[in-house]
Parts: structure tokens; sequence; C-alpha cells
């Protein structure tokens, strides 16, 4: 088992991580712009790897396109509803947003519908 120290460093570096994926889609996107480099589809898979929404939607790997230099999400993300065996149960709902690589990691599940910003 590994010590209370090594335990800790790893979640510092874990917290350091997040903040730096969160902060990478903008700034590809500033970046980018500024030189003329157009944004590719793994541009637009790392801004998602940090949006909020990530872990509640589908994980089928070809789901994120490139369209006309925008990112396309295509995922099925969960949220509970009246269904056929009670009131309040998981279920999936289809998205197919196209947005800016730069709104991507602000992307929210609501209520099983991809929006940026909050709900």
């Amino acid at each position: 088992m590994p010590s209370t120290a090594n335990r800790s460093r790893t979640r510092a570096m874990l917290v350091l991580a997040a903040f730096a994926l969160a902060l990478a889609a903008p700034a590809i996107e500033e970046a980018k712009a500024q030189s003329g480099e157009a944004v590719t589809q793994a541009d637009c898979k790392t801004a998602w790897n940090s949006a909020s929404a990530r872990p509640t939607c589908s994980t089928t790997p070809n789901d994120i396109l490139l369209s006309n230099g925008q990112c396309r999400i295509k995922k099925a993300c969960q949220y509970y509803g009246p269904g056929p065996f009670g009131p309040n149960q998981l279920q999936h709902k289809s998205n197919d947003v196209t947005v800016p690589v730069g709104d991507v990691d602000d992307l929210h599940n609501c209520d099983g519908d991809l929006q940026v910003g909050s709900c």
C-alpha cells in the first residue's frame, strides 16, 4: 500500500492535471486562431475530456467529429425521468451538437441534453 505522502502527491498531481485540462481547450482555440492553424478532431477530443458532461454521456470513440472547423459532439447522455417502470428511471437522450472547440469543455448534461454553460 502506498504511503500517505505518496497518496497526497498523487492526489495533488491529479488535481493539477484536471486544472490543466480545463484550461486546454480555450488556449488551443486561441493559439490556433492567432496562427491561422485549423482546429483538428484531436483538439475536439482533448476539449471533451475536460467537459463536465463527459462522465454521464456515452463513450463511443468515433462520436466526436470535426464539422466546418467546429466540434460536432454526438453523444447519448443520462438523465432521470418517467419511464415504463416508474417515475424516476435512468434513461438516455441522443444529442448532436456542433460548437467551437473553446465551448466543448463548457458542455453540461442538462436532463440528457448537451448545453453550453450552466443548466
